[in-house]
């Protein structure tokens, strides 16, 4: 336990310093919907009545759990803007917390948790922005070292080129996020969902990892069969009560916030991860989880009035520009093909400028590393995969930047997927190549003779 310490108290230096980064600008209160919401809750005064109708706003949307928020501020300082932001600035700590253990809980490595929560923390500032120089500059350091120490072998600093590529852009993250978390209130809506959305799938995840046996290992000369035990373990007593846990939050999710309605097809890609990882998933949890998703929509269509609202109507798109966003989870370098296609068509001088040749090297790296994701296979498509579902159905809705607060913490998986593939790769490129063996006689000298 020793060893953990270091890298559960990195999570909470993380989280700690995200809550006194609490937003200052003022006048978040001056705002329209913060207006209106708040005024409504003080007219109201009955918490409990949000369970049974719609929220605050008025826009045909059920969030009980996350008006309770604003309840329990307006309770604790009435009036107090400070006393709001600061609330908004914690419920994000507390997600950087979760993300720490849904990480650790999944692949029972604190490093790689530790090493979210800290990304996680960046992209909340909005700080992504400032690695992307230092991180690129170190992939071409590392490339031009496998190089001149495998120049025979330059197939290899390219690889860590191209990936080194790819991971600098995801290192870069998106604006926006803190702008609309910590900075804007109604905000808050997202980061309570997914708050409430990490914590569940942690303990779906410890739960499959303590009561599932591992998918037994094929027979190899390190691993004969007379070495292999067997056994099955019981299953701890206390693993219903994880299941039990992680199905309550899910419905804390489904209650703060419409994106957590992906969080049951979330429970499944956890399942496959884990399967990717050798477990023996058993399929209960995520089976409970849809039936609390119908639950979930009866409740919603018996509480809230029929058809769309004015702001949701506003609010649905459809069209290309859907599309486009989608494409930013599942393949980034597609936009990049249209800009390379736009600036193909001005001319030939356009290679005379350097947007091309950036343009052509992100879609080479972002083609590589789909050859490359065998190698780092759980990781990687965790982080793709979860990412994608999370944000899936807000890509039919005008863009705010507080839709990705849940999908990029999901991101930061594959972002560390990357990282670690990186860096198999780098140490590949420089380690010395092996020796070729001599060849050996046949017949061997001093052997029999065979007839």
């Amino acid at each position: 336990m020793k060893r953990k310490w270091p890298y559960i108290l990195v999570a909470v230096l993380c989280a700690i310093y995200v809550t006194f980064s609490y937003s200052r600008v003022g006048g978040q209160f001056d705002d329209t919907d913060t207006k209106v919401l708040l005024q409504n809750i003080q007219q109201r005064h009955a918490p409990l009545s949000w369970f049974v109708g719609d929220w605050p706003l008025g826009n045909h949307f059920y969030r009980p759990v996350s008006t309770l928020t604003f309840e329990m501020d307006q309770r604790l300082h009435p009036g107090s803007e400070t006393g709001f932001e600061v609330t908004s600035a914690a419920i994000v700590g507390l997600c950087i917390l979760a993300l720490f253990w849904f990480v650790w809980a999944l692949f029972g490595s604190p490093l790689i948790a530790a090493g979210c929560a800290v990304l996680f923390t960046v992209w909340v500032q909005d700080k992504g922005g400032d690695l992307y120089a230092p991180f690129l500059g170190l992939v071409g350091i590392a490339a031009l070292v496998a190089l001149v120490r495998q120049p025979k072998r330059w197939i290899n600093a390219v690889g860590i080129a191209l990936i080194g590529i790819y991971a600098a852009l995801e290192l870069s993250g998106l604006q926006g996020i803190r702008n609309r978390t910590m900075d804007w209130l109604p905000g808050r809506t997202a980061t309570v969902a997914a708050f409430f959305a990490l914590l569940a799938l942690a303990f779906y995840a410890r739960y499959e990892r303590l009561r599932t046996d591992r998918l037994p290992v094929p027979p190899s000369p390190l691993n004969p069969p007379a070495t292999r035990n067997t056994q099955v373990e019981a299953s701890p007593k206390n693993s219903m009560l994880l299941a039990g846990l992680s199905l309550i939050c899910c419905w804390l999710a489904l209650s703060s916030y419409e994106q957590a309605v992906m969080l049951p097809a979330c429970f499944v890609g956890v399942a496959v991860s884990l399967w990717l990882q050798g477990y023996r998933v058993k399929w209960q949890v995520p089976a409970l989880s849809f039936v609390l998703l119908g639950l979930y929509l009866y409740v919603r269509h018996e509480v809230l009035p029929a058809g769309l609202s004015q702001y949701q109507a506003q609010q649905l798109r459809h069209g290309y520009s859907v599309f486009l966003d989608l494409t930013d989870y599942l393949a980034p370098a597609y936009r990049e093909v249209g800009r390379l296609k736009e600036g193909l068509d001005q001319g030939p001088l356009i290679f005379v400028t350097w947007p091309p040749y950036a343009q052509f090297l992100t879609i080479a790296a972002n083609i590589a590393l789909f050859f490359m994701f065998p190698k780092k296979k759980a990781l990687l498509l965790t982080g793709y995969g979860l990412s994608f579902l999370a944000f899936l159905p807000m890509a039919w809705s005008k863009m705010f930047a507080h839709y990705y607060f849940w999908p990029m913490a999901m991101r930061t998986v594959f972002v560390a997927g990357l990282i670690a593939l990186l860096g198999e790769m780098v140490i590949t490129g420089w380690s010395p190549q092996a020796k070729q063996a001599p060849e050996r006689r046949d017949p061997a000298p001093g052997s029999l003779p065979h007839p």
